[in-house]
C-alpha cells in the first residue's frame, strides 16, 4: 500500500462517517443500514486510483473485504450476520492488485477476489491466477478483467456455456474443465485446451485442485453435469451448477465459500437451499443463478431468515443482476 486513508466506523451506524485522511483521495464514507441487518458502505475515490476496504472487530486485526477502483461512487455491502462490532478503513493501493472486486477469502498467498458477471457467470482471482466460472455473454463483459488461466463449465445450457464466448476469451495458456457433454460440443481448437471430468473425479491444475461434484434434478440428468469444488490456498470453494439439494451436496465437507443456485423451476427453492446449507454449513454462501422463470427472483431475505439458527453461515449478495 502507499498513501493511507483511514476511517473508523462502528458497524450499524447511520449517516456520515468520521474520516481521517492524509490526502484527498477519498471523500467521507457513508453507511446505510438495510432492513435485513446488512449495510452498504459507500465512498468516492479519484479516477484511476484503487482502494482496499478493510474491516476490524477490535481495531487491531484488519481484514480486507474489497478492492475497488476509484471511479466512484464505490459501494460495498456488508453482512450483519458476520458478528461483532465492526470498524472500517480504506487505503489507497498501488495498481489494481490483480483484480478489483469483493474479497471472499484470505490465504497465506493472497486474498481471493470475486467479480460477479451475470446470473451464473463470475470471475475469481487469487495469487496471480484468474478463474472464470460458466462464462457467457459478450466479450465486453470481461474486457477490464485479467485473462482466464482456468475456465470451469458446468453443463451445456446456454446460460452456462457459450462456444462464442469461450472463443473470445481463451488465451494460449488457458485451461478449460468441462463434463464430457460439453467437451463434445467444443471446437477442435478449444478441445486441445480442455480437460474432461466426470462426477467424482478431480484434477490438479495450476496449483489448484478441481473436483467434479454431481449436479442433477428432473431437468438435468444425473451423471451428465458438474458442480465443482475448487481448492486454492487452503480454501474450498463450491460452485453448485444446476442442481437440487442432492445427497452429494449435503455430504460436502470443509466448504469455506459456496455459490448456490436457487431458482424455479430450473434448480431448487430457497427452502431446499437453506436445508442443504444447514447440512454442509459453508462459512459463506453466495446465492447466484436466482432469477426464476418469468423474470422474478428468489427471496434472499427468506434465505437469511431460514438460516438464522446457523449464525456461522454468512449470506452475501453479489451483484449478478
Amino acid at each position: 500500500m502507499n498513501r493511507s486513508i483511514t476511517l473508523i466506523l462502528p458497524f450499524g451506524v447511520l449517516g456520515l462517517a468520521v474520516l481521517f485522511a492524509v490526502d484527498r483521495a477519498v471523500t467521507p464514507i457513508e453507511m446505510e443500514r438495510l432492513g435485513n441487518g446488512d449495510a452498504v458502505v459507500e465512498l468516492s475515490g479519484l479516477p484511476g486510483k484503487h482502494y482496499r476496504i478493510e474491516v476490524s472487530e477490535d481495531l487491531q486485526q484488519w481484514d480486507s473485504v474489497a478492492v475497488l477502483q476509484g471511479l466512484g461512487p464505490l459501494k460495498h455491502t456488508v453482512s450483519g450476520r458476520a458478528g461483532g462490532a465492526r470498524f472500517f478503513r480504506a487505503a489507497e493501493v498501488a495498481g489494481a492488485a490483480g483484480m478489483t472486486g469483493e474479497v471472499i477469502a484470505h490465504t497465506d498467498s493472497g486474498d481471493v477476489v470475486l467479480r460477479p458477471i451475470e446470473h451464473a457467470s463470475f470471475v475469481i482471482h487469487w495469487n496471480g491466477i484468474t478463474v472464470y466460472n460458466d462464462p457467457v455473454g459478450s466479450e465486453s463483459d470481461y474486457r477490464r478483467l485479467p485473462s482466464p488461466d482456468l475456465i470451469l463449465v458446468s453443463h451445456q445450457h446456454g446460460d452456462h456455456f457459450s462456444s462464442s464466448t469461450l472463443n473470445s476469451l481463451v488465451e494460449d495458456e488457458t485451461v478449460i474443465v468441462t463434463p464430457a457433454s460439453v467437451f463434445n460440443q467444443l471446437s477442435s481448437t478449444l478441445k486441445e485446451k480442455a480437460t474432461t471430468l466426470a462426477n467424482g473425479e478431480s484434477v490438479e491444475l495450476l496449483g489448484l485442485t478441481v473436483e467434479a461434484v454431481p449436479a442433477y434434478n428432473d431437468r438435468h440428468p444425473k451423471g451428465r453435469d458438474n458442480g465443482y469444488v475448487l481448492t486454492l490456498g487452503g480454501q474450498r470453494l463450491y460452485m453448485s451448477g444446476d442442481t437440487e439439494d442432492v445427497p452429494e451436496m449435503r455430504a460436502l465437507e470443509g466448504i469455506d465459500v459456496a455459490f448456490l443456485a436457487m431458482n424455479l423451476p430450473f434448480t431448487m427453492s430457497v427452502e431446499q437451499a437453506a436445508s442443504a446449507l444447514l447440512d454442509f454449513r459453508p462459512g459463506i454462501v453466495y446465492p447466484y443463478h436466482y432469477r426464476n422463470s418469468g423474470g422474478t427472483f428468489a427471496d434472499l431475505d427468506l434465505l437469511k431468515e431460514l438460516l438464522k439458527e446457523a449464525p456461522v453461515i454468512e449470506v452475501r449478495e453479489g451483484e449478478w443482476y
